[in-house]
């Protein structure tokens, strides 16, 4: 659909009995997913910690991130290319593979390359340039793999995934990379993707999309149906604000706010029931069906004020524990009705390039 038109309400509210867990292909997609996602949970801290263990690194920490940060940004847009163009199956096999052996090396070589910062440069740049060409493929694949009316059930089984991944991940970095060290968790990190690109083997079946066309047209005609969708173009935007405002006020100044006032285990207490939000909200969406679900999704959003509002007043810890979980329920919400909208509405042809723009916008604005 186009033109900022009405949406209507989709046929998956119709048939709220149908659920994803009967398409074969998803179930093997979701183990691969939660595999996948779980090895990711551990990079964060696996490279900090690689790297703040290997002397001549110290240092360029900051500059390591940057630039598999840029690396992905910049290619966002040409992932998503080639993701419509291309079995996402197969993109997703391909990159998941590439992604593995990017880990293993960057993993291993932290040691021994600690005297070429180049080196680990070139690698960060290459997780980037993978993660990429996964993102876009990963959110355009799900329409392929079930029934329209189970999408949003699908959505929250796999947001309740990651996010429960996301609460398991950093305690299990933290722990790997204190007894063998970072670098060995990275290449754990590493093998996470080599099976879960194992698991989706059958996905890289499909039919192969045919395009004459030169890949910057494909790159023009998503962009031109982005900007046809206004509906989208108002929540990518609006999204990209929110988001640099909560990289700013809530993980910038959040931790120092809470410095001065209830510490360093108050603040992880915040962050944790945050994340309970995410994870409850991820399992009540799997059965809640809304007549208006990007609407829904829109109003439960705005829940991520309750959260900035308290940290901004100073409010007791036992208030800001309450709006954290009120700002992680929102979080959930609509995260999952957005995917499930875009899934819905947007040509299928065209999913995975208008998603890209959505991506890059968030990560940029972070």
């Amino acid at each position: 659909m186009g033109g900022g038109g009405p949406i209507k309400q989709s046929r998956h509210d119709e048939h709220p009995q149908v659920t994803p867990w009967s398409s074969a292909p998803f179930r093997w997609f979701f183990a691969a997913q939660t595999i996948s996602v779980t090895g990711s949970a551990l990079a964060p801290i696996a490279l900090a910690f690689g790297v703040l263990q290997t002397r001549g690194l110290k240092s360029h920490l900051g500059l390591i991130l940057a630039v598999q940060s840029t690396a992905l940004i910049v290619f966002l847009l040409y992932g998503g290319a080639i993701a419509d163009r291309w079995r996402r199956g197969a993109v997703l096999i391909g990159s998941n593979v590439a992604s593995g052996l990017v880990q293993v090396a960057l993993g291993i070589g932290l040691a021994a390359w600690a005297g070429h910062l180049e080196v680990v440069l070139a690698l960060a740049a290459a997780s980037g340039f993978c993660t990429a060409f996964t993102l876009p493929a990963t959110r355009g694949i799900l329409p392929e793999l079930v029934r329209s009316e189970a999408l949003r059930s699908a959505n929250s089984a796999l947001s309740t995934s990651r996010n429960l991944a996301k609460v398991v991940g950093p305690s299990l970095a933290g722990g790997l990379a204190a007894t063998i060290g970072g670098g060995p968790t990275l290449v754990i990190d590493g093998v996470s993707y080599l099976v879960a690109a194992v698991l989706m083997t059958p996905l890289g079946l499909g039919t192969r999309r045919e395009s004459r066309q030169a890949i910057w047209h494909d790159l023009r005609d998503g962009f031109a149906t982005f900007i046809g969708l206004r509906w989208a173009v108002v929540v990518v935007v609006s999204f990209g604000v929110t988001n640099a405002i909560l990289g700013a006020a809530w993980l910038t100044l959040g931790p120092l706010i809470a410095d001065d006032n209830f510490g360093e285990a108050g603040w992880g207490a915040v962050m944790s029931v945050r994340a309970v939000g995410l994870l409850v909200m991820g399992v009540v969406m799997y059965r809640l069906a809304v007549r208006r679900m990007l609407a829904f999704g829109q109003v439960m959003a705005s829940l991520f004020a309750v959260q900035l509002v308290a940290l901004g007043l100073h409010a007791p810890l036992a208030v800001l524990l309450v709006a954290s979980l009120v700002g992680g329920l929102g979080s959930a919400a609509f995260a999952i009705t957005w995917d499930t909208a875009l899934q819905t509405y947007v040509p299928e042809g065209r999913l995975s390039r208008v998603a890209a723009f959505d991506n890059v916008v968030s990560f940029a604005a972070v």
